[in-house]
């Protein structure tokens, strides 16, 4: 087993230097590093901006989220503050060195690694910028290359969930399972490929037309060092995890429906014996009201796994969203887990976990942006001896 390995988590204080460092590079050096906000909806960029960040083939972006919670029921009442810090590098290969069809991507992450889920007692996590685990981490670098007019493959450290299971009206929620499903963020010695946590991986996207898009990826089935949980720890040789998808826009709706498999067997819940874990999704979103963006846009997913290994077997969600202007977006949502028949029989269980949520999200001026929100979650990781919790929070988004 190869493996390479990068330092322990460093303060707080010395991410925001690092930070810091890397954004004045950004910005003084010559010709050669540009920005643009990753979520147009949210920052405005001047026009005559926009040509001179094209213009650029290193693109530098920064940003810093912090929740603070407040939990009422579950396994206790209690609070947290939960951050997470983002530097990501976008390369254009191509105009910076004239390596046709290229690009790459660097991202560092650092979270101080806060548990709002010990409170709550939930499994879904109230919290999307939760680990649990105080690191800093190299979370995706990968190197991307066109092979022909409608095709692309990316090779490098990826986190499934930027292109796979992902939908644009599901992305305000700070719910974690309305990023990626359930059945499928549940599985894995140590997680699937997702956040915070990323494996190596190899993704192929074929454009079919203009409507349909065919991706597929094989990814190490094991992301990270379960023993050394705050390392980037960068291995291969653990089995794969194999998914497809196929992602089809038919005029004002889209739809994703996918299946994924892990070629290890794991340890079945409550019986003897290993068994495989796979499993299949769809979902989808709409917009029924459109004005210059989508003022009312709707979304809806399914997802089932296998139960024998998983502990929950069958994931449902669905939400609405409602954009009023151009800096005032309100949420709601639920999502519900069902139990695994493996995962009753090992102990006593409510059945399921279901939570509601709901949330409004205010952008204050070009760079800072703040999102209060309210969930509700009934039975806590479907487990009879938590109550259902009540989870207020607010969080404070600044970008460069």
């Amino acid at each position: 087993m190869n493996e390479t390995r990068f330092p322990a988590p460093l303060r707080p204080i010395l991410v925001a230097k690092i930070a810091v460092s890397l954004a004045m590079t950004a910005i003084t050096a010559p010709a050669a590093w540009g920005r643009e906000q990753a979520q147009e909806e949210d920052i405005s960029v001047q026009p005559e901006a926009r040509d001179d960040v094209a213009a650029h083939p290193v693109q530098v972006e920064f940003s810093y989220t912090a929740d603070v919670w407040y939990n009422f029921g579950g396994a206790r009442d209690g609070s947290r503050y939960l951050d997470n810090v983002d530097v990501t590098f976008d390369v254009d290969f191509e105009q910076a060195f004239g390596w046709e069809g290229m690009r790459g991507f660097l991202y560092v992450l650092y979270n101080n690694g806060k548990s709002l889920s010990e409170l709550t007692g939930d499994a879904m996590v109230v919290s999307n910028i939760e680990t649990g685990v105080r690191a800093l981490r190299l979370y995706e670098a990968w190197v991307e290359r066109d092979i022909s007019a409608t095709a692309n493959i990316r090779v490098g450290l990826y986190d499934l969930n930027s292109e796979f299971d992902a939908l644009e009206h599901a992305d305000i929620f700070m719910g974690s399972a309305h990023g990626v499903g359930m059945d499928i963020a549940q599985t894995g010695e140590n997680g699937p490929s997702i956040f915070p946590v990323t494996s190596l991986a190899a993704r192929l996207s074929i454009d079919v037309g203009d409507d349909l898009t065919i991706r597929m990826a094989a990814l190490d089935a094991i992301p990270g060092d379960p023993s050394h949980p705050a390392r980037t720890a960068i291995k291969i040789n653990d089995g794969a995890l194999v998914i497809g998808e196929a992602d089809w826009t038919p005029g004002p709706v889209r739809i994703l429906a996918g299946a994924w498999r892990y070629t290890l067997e794991f340890e079945r819940l409550g019986q003897p014996g290993d068994g495989r874990s796979q499993g299949v999704y769809i979902r989808g979103e709409t917009c029924l009201l459109q004005s210059e963006d989508c003022t009312l846009g709707v979304f809806a997913r399914a997802g089932m796994a296998s139960g024998r290994v998983n502990p929950f077997d069958v994931f449902l969600s669905a939400g609405a969203t409602y954009r009023h202007g151009d800096d005032l977006k309100f949420g709601i949502a639920a999502a519900h887990a069902r139990a695994s028949k493996g995962a009753r029989l090992q102990s006593t269980s409510a059945g399921s976990e279901t939570v509601f949520e709901t949330t409004i999200a205010h952008q204050l001026s070009d760079w800072i942006s703040i999102q209060p929100n309210v969930q509700w979650v009934l039975n806590p990781g479907a487990n009879d001896d938590f109550k259902d919790a009540v989870v207020v929070g607010m969080r404070v988004g600044v970008s460069y």
